[in-house]
């Protein structure tokens, strides 16, 4: 499995709505992921106002 679609899948599987320090509302994800064996750390975020 590619780094990207790791990504997506965590995103799919955890994405939370947030409500970030600036007021600004949006999504945030963060985890571990897999890939070829070796361990990452991923995370996305999406903001609106």
């Amino acid at each position: 499995m590619d780094i990207c679609q790791s990504l997506v899948d965590l995103i799919k599987a955890e994405l939370d709505p947030k409500e970030f320090s600036t007021g600004s509302r949006g999504f945030y994800v963060s985890g571990k992921i897999t890939v070829d064996g070796v361990r990452y750390q991923g995370s996305s975020n999406l903001n609106g106002v």
